[in-house]
């Protein structure tokens, strides 16, 4: 990296995006708070970002999420260890800013038990029409070792007596760990925690955790077992319902004293939507229900595709079309657009709710895998949670 110039920001990378997102999911004031956020992120931080966009309103809103792993620099960003890459000094002002700053600084220490457990974490952004000076984000990480129930319960420890009493500044609950360890040691066999996530941006208490690998028939069962309290024919009658439409369906509950009502269940399909009329289908249903609003099930459709920087040549980011070049000629910096998934959101005595996550990866690919890469199914590096 010596020969690079690092000083560049995600925004550059939302810049060649711009033509491809449709004014349908993002509105002009949206897409303005969402590049002066990542305007003050270094673009070596992440190179898998994302937006969430609720789908059954017309209002184009859309958050912004972001990723950073310990193959990148945005581990040593956020702990703020880089020799020159950093954030706003006056995020650090803000206790989320400093929550996540402590977090990161145990997470790069190669003494600690955070070290060789988080495969990731994630800042997620609420974008308001009135953005605050200093966003506030909430705060998810991703595992290596997958929290499971057939682990020993003393390995989980680490997850409610380290990373979230770093993340809660030793503030969670005796009943809130308890619970957690309910739910973490009643998860079915294949099941598991694949993120963990809390609120800082929001005024809550509430841990969130995503399980993968739970069957659709083991969804309710395992839920009445942790103490859930909502209505076991419904959600039963909405997980089958959707089981049948997509390829896999993960689970999102949030956790305090209690097991809390609302649940997110997380649709993927593992193709896109040009090579996956399923796809079509779903969101079809979604509009009939009055889940997904039409503009925006018609702008969901048109956004997966990809873009490099010969398309772009005028508005790529300097510094990538550096390192590309010196990769050699036959690479290419790339940015690919994908609908991640979309997640149902059921609560007791409410409307359900639709919302989906797009992602964007940037990599660098060889010119010989471009002739053949027909986008069925496009990279997913990382999971981004669902708030």
């Amino acid at each position: 990296m010596n020969n690079i110039d690092t000083h560049f920001s995600i925004d550059d990378y939302l810049i060649p995006l711009l033509p491809h997102l449709p004014s349908g999911l993002f509105a002009a004031q949206a897409l303005s708070n969402i590049r002066s956020i990542a305007r003050q992120i270094p673009g070596l931080a992440s190179s898998f970002f994302g937006f969430e966009s609720p789908l059954g309103i017309v209002d184009a809103r859309a958050d912004f999420l972001l990723c950073f792993k310990p193959t990148e620099s945005g581990r040593e960003i956020l702990s703020g260890h880089h020799d020159s890459l950093h954030l706003p000094n006056q995020y650090f002002t803000t206790p989320a800013w400093q929550r996540v700053k402590a977090f990161s600084e145990t997470w790069a220490d190669p003494n600690s038990s955070l070290y060789n457990k988080v495969e990731n974490t994630w800042l997620e952004f609420d974008i308001a029409e009135n953005q605050p000076a200093i966003p506030l984000p909430s705060f998810f990480f991703g595992t290596y070792s997958a929290i499971q129930a057939k682990m020993p319960p003393h390995q989980h420890q680490w997850v409610t007596g380290g990373a979230l009493k770093i993340l809660l500044n030793n503030t969670l609950p005796i009943d809130t760990q308890r619970q957690l360890l309910t739910c973490f040691n009643a998860l079915p066999d294949e099941a598991y925690v694949f993120q963990v996530g809390t609120m800082l941006a929001r005024e809550t208490d509430a841990v969130r955790i995503c399980i993968r690998g739970i069957a659709p028939e083991q969804v309710v069962p395992y839920l009445l077992e942790v103490g859930w309290s909502g209505s076991a024919e419904e959600l039963k009658e909405l997980v089958e319902r959707l089981s049948g439409l997509v390829d896999r369906v993960d689970l999102d509950l949030d956790v305090g004293a209690t097991v809390y009502p609302k649940i997110g269940l997380e649709c993927y399909l593992n193709m896109q939507p040009k090579f996956e009329p399923r796809w079509a289908r779903f969101l079809n249903g979604l509009v009939e229900k009055g889940l997904c609003v039409p503009e925006k099930q018609k702008a969901l459709l048109a956004y997966p595709g990809y873009n490099h920087e010969r398309m772009n040549t005028d508005v790529w980011p300097k510094q990538l079309l550096t390192m590309s070049t010196l990769l050699g000629a036959h690479y290419l910096s790339m940015i690919i657009r994908s609908i991640h998934h979309i997640k149902i959101v059921y609560q007791p005595e409410a409307p359900l709710q639709a919302k989906a996550y797009l992602a964007v990866t940037h990599s660098f690919l060889d010119t010989a895998s471009l002739k053949t890469l027909d986008m069925r199914t496009l990279p997913k590096p990382t999971q981004p949670p669902s708030q």
